[in-house]
């Protein structure tokens, strides 16, 4: 019997994105740079083939590109454990909905970062990162983001005290229109790690849900249908119950059978979590009938997974809103 062994070696490299040199834990198929500007505070990883795809573009191409990934990276990575760049998205990410073009846009991209930050409140937020934080404007240069902060602060949108923020009434309820009106709420997900999901759909998976008006925390199900997160604790352990008293929405996906999501699914019943349930064409007929009675989304694709997940969320929100009008 063959058996491979995943070499994986420490050093430092520039990031191809903000020209930073990182830590960066390297494998034969691909590179995870840490805490560069890119990513302050996390990692990202990068496919060995979608770096020489980028490596391989025209200067000019890479000079349009590079910073507008840079932004993406920052951006995602606030709301996903990591971010992925393969060949799946490497050509795309730069016109992506997510990428703001115009001046006013990335003012908006400013404000929705200070609100994100300074959880909707007028705390002032100092900028760690002084000279490199224009990638949350998803701007090319220091001069730009600068020039950003003083329309905003001429606007009565912000307070500037050199590179310490702070939102204004006026700023905070702009922001608030960005959101939709809502401040994000927390929803946890348990789900598998992988199996039934591809590399990198975790990420797409928080987006939609950001997009939904929710911040995910996730509780992953590795191969042996015990979670990742909890270590040796059991899955009564009270870290579980407080994750789930702190959602607002506790989302299952029981198409990988897991004793431990079987037992918080029936947590959640208990401490009265509003829930959505969810499981893989194929896989309803062998699950519980205690699943089956609850509705469950079943989907057959992940593209089909998100696009029912946005519609069930969507209908969620017109209930709610049809009780509160009553």
């Amino acid at each position: 019997m063959e058996v491979q062994c995943l070499i994986m070696l420490t050093q430092t490299k520039r990031c191809l994105f903000c020209e930073q040199t990182a830590e960066a834990e390297v494998t034969e198929e691909e590179i995870r740079f840490s805490r560069c500007i890119c990513c302050p505070e996390g990692s990202y990883l990068i496919t060995r083939q979608a770096l020489e795809y980028l490596t391989d573009l025209p200067i000019h191409e890479q000079r349009g590109r590079f910073y507008l990934i840079s932004g993406y990276i920052r951006e995602c990575s606030e709301e996903t454990p990591e971010v992925r760049i393969d060949e799946e998205n490497v050509d795309s990410i730069h016109v992506s909905p997510m990428v703001p073009v115009t001046l006013d846009e990335k003012m908006d991209k400013c404000l929705h970062y200070l609100y994100r930050a300074c959880n909707g409140t007028s705390k002032t937020l100092e900028l760690k990162h002084r000279g490199a934080s224009f990638n949350i404007t998803y701007s090319p240069n220091q001069q730009e983001f600068i020039y950003i902060l003083e329309e905003l602060k001429t606007r009565k949108l912000i307070e500037r005290f050199g590179f310490r923020l702070q939102l204004t009434p006026e700023g905070i309820q702009e922001a608030k229109e960005l959101y939709g009106g809502k401040r994000l709420l927390p929803c946890l997900v348990v789900m598998a790690e992988t199996g039934p999901f591809p590399q990198g759909f975790h990420g797409q998976l928080a987006m939609t849900l950001q997009e939904c008006g929710y911040k995910a925390s996730s509780l992953l199900i590795e191969s042996n249908g015990s979670f990742e997160k909890i270590n040796e604790q059991e899955p009564e352990s009270a870290f579980i119950k407080d994750q789930m008293e702190q959602a607002e929405l506790v989302l299952f996906d029981f198409t990988l059978p897991s004793p431990d999501s079987y037992y918080s699914a029936g947590l959640a019943r208990g401490l009265g979590c509003k829930t959505v349930y969810s499981i893989r064409e194929g896989e309803l007929a062998e699950s519980p009938s205690w699943v089956r009675r609850n509705s469950p989304m079943v989907w057959s694709s992940p593209e089909d997974f998100l696009e029912l997940l946005q519609e069930k969320l969507h209908l969620l929100e017109e209930e709610e809103d049809a009780v509160q009008s009553v």
